[in-house]
């Protein structure tokens, strides 16, 4: 827990330049401390953090770990050593020849330089960019002999995404990134008062380095580092980032900071004014042993639903990052406390439930962005589970154990924006009751409830009213089915104005399914849209 306590690992999705989601750090002297993976390679980008500040002598050691537990570690001796570079992109980078060059307004190429007069913001680019692979990483160098105002930046590549880079000095900068397009790479931009002078510049992309575990090319002496995980070793099985100061070159760890990167619950807090508190949704007869970095630097141990520090105060109004490791078994908002302050949720983590129903409950400013498997373990009542969660228009269940569920009743009930929904692998042989379950859920396009086992069912009122019919399609497998599966007698249940096909298989079955029990049937009440057309 204390190792935690200096540093968690989370996953998110980067701005610019854009990464797929990957692995963050946060928590150690700076709040915008991160490593990510570049989309489509095995290359980490680390940012946001003076990793000289852990060491001695200002070297730092990187450990990843895979799912078999298998070991890739780094240890530079130098900062950039080991950097294969591929050959120039620029086709003049001394600007000795203007023909080479796109001029955009205020920029002249001459006499080997590139000069910018204020006036409007504007490129200077390659007449003919070549294009790079993605995945891979790129080094620019710009050499400024003056700049007296305004600033010079690189867009990163043809999409129009902007390095968040700004020489104001002059001498020599450098920019690492991992190419996203197979645009060209090869713009520079200044903006409406930028007064410089460039001497030359260079684009280069780095070849796979010919070393074994990480590599590491860029930086502990200053705020950003990249570094390249050996090809044999498979980065999309990484489950841990080890960042390790003052370690010697066999890994021995002096500190370090390290925490699986699947551990974690993360959603997001909003507030709207100075010194405003949030409360987390635990109560008495939970299960709690947590730590909890509350995404503004501080960071709490929770062991009670009723510990002190279940409720924080965010000193200014923002959206924080909130970020869960350990045990915590209970969780329910149920139309009360901070329901509308707690915002997208990117990872489950951790987080079982309980068992007393309205988890979300009125969580009107939820959004669920996580894809991983939301831990249903000893949770038996859905109901109110994410009643009137008006602003959630996905939400991605596909993988959900719903084994051991027996009420669904008034789960989904009044999510409107709620437009995706793929329960067609919900195990729902336990559920007696599905009652309101998709009350008012207006926008939620087929539902394939045509799997579902429904053959103990007692109560389905009101079940889709007020909802987006089924296709036809859908309906008509529907009623197949359900009926097929000989269940309970005198059910009542409403598919708002969904239709079915008359004359066929979906008609039968419909009518046997309300036909009267004295004459052989199942004895519902089925309150639906008719034939269809």
């Amino acid at each position: 827990m204390k190792k935690i306590l200096l540093a968690m690992l989370m996953v998110l999705f980067l701005t610019v330049p854009t990464f797929a989601a990957g692995l963050h750090l946060t928590g150690l002297t700076s709040a915008n401390s991160r490593c990510s993976f570049a989309s489509g390679s095995s290359w980490i980008q680390f940012e946001g953090q003076d990793f000289s500040a852990y060491g001695q002598t200002g070297k730092w050691f990187i450990r990843a770990y895979d799912s078999a537990g298998a070991v890739a570690e780094g240890y530079p001796d130098v900062v950039g050593s080991g950097e294969t570079l591929g050959d120039e992109r620029w086709r003049d980078p001394s600007f000795d020849d203007d023909t080479k060059w796109v001029e955009g307004v205020g920029w002249v190429v001459a006499g080997g330089n590139a000069t910018k007069t204020p006036g409007v913001a504007s490129l200077l680019d390659d007449v003919n960019p070549t294009g790079s692979t993605v995945g891979q990483l790129i080094k620019r160098n710009v050499v400024i002999t003056s700049v007296s105002a305004g600033l010079v930046s690189y867009p990163y590549d043809g999409s129009g995404g902007m390095l968040s880079f700004t020489p104001v000095s002059s001498g020599t900068h450098t920019k690492y990134w991992a190419s996203v397009t197979t645009a060209g790479v090869h713009l520079i931009y200044a903006n409406a008062t930028s007064d410089c002078v460039l001497a030359s510049t260079s684009v280069k992309q780095i070849t796979e380095p010919a070393a074994t575990g990480i590599h590491i090319l860029d930086g502990p002496s200053g705020s950003s580092g990249w570094a390249k995980i050996d090809s044999g070793f498979d980065y999309n099985d990484i489950v841990e980032i080890e960042i390790v100061p003052n370690a010697t070159i066999q890994g021995v760890t002096l500190a370090g900071v390290s925490v699986n990167a699947e551990s974690l619950f993360i959603f997001e807090a909003k507030t709207t004014g100075a010194a405003e508190t949030f409360t987390l949704p635990i109560y008495n007869g939970g299960t709690y042993d947590f730590l909890i970095d509350w995404g503004d630097s501080q960071a709490d141990t929770i062991t009670a639903w009723n510990d002190a520090a279940v409720t924080h105060t965010y000193a200014v109004a923002g959206t924080y990052q909130v970020m869960i490791s350990g045990t915590i078994i209970g969780w329910r908002f149920i139309n009360g406390g901070d329901k509308a302050k707690i915002y997208n949720i990117s990872s489950w983590g951790p987080l079982r439930l309980g068992n007393n129903k309205g988890y979300f409950y009125g969580c009107s400013n939820l959004t669920v962005s996580a894809t991983d498997e939301l831990d249903l373990t000893g949770t038996t009542d859905f109901q109110h589970a994410f009643r009137n969660c008006t602003s959630l228009t996905t939400l991605d269940v596909s993988s959900w154990e719903t084994g051991l569920v027996t009420d669904f009743s008034i789960a989904f009930y009044g999510c409107t924006s709620l437009t995706t929904l793929d329960v067609s692998l919900w195990d729902t042989g336990l559920v007696t009751d599905f009652s309101n379950a998709f009350f008012g859920c207006s926008s939620l396009t087929d539902p394939a409830i045509n799997n579902w086992d429904i053959a103990d069912v007692t109560d389905m009122t009101n079940f889709m009213n007020g909802a987006k019919a089924l296709s036809t399609a859908v309906y008509d497998a529907t009623l197949i089915a359900w009926e097929a599966q000989n269940p309970l007698n005198t059910v009542v249940t409403h598919f708002g104005t969904s239709k079915y096909t008359g004359g066929g298989v979906a008609a039968a079955a419909r009518a046997h399914l309300v036909l009267a029990v004295g004459s052989g049937g199942h004895g519902w009440t089925i309150t639906d849209g008719g034939i269809a057309p």
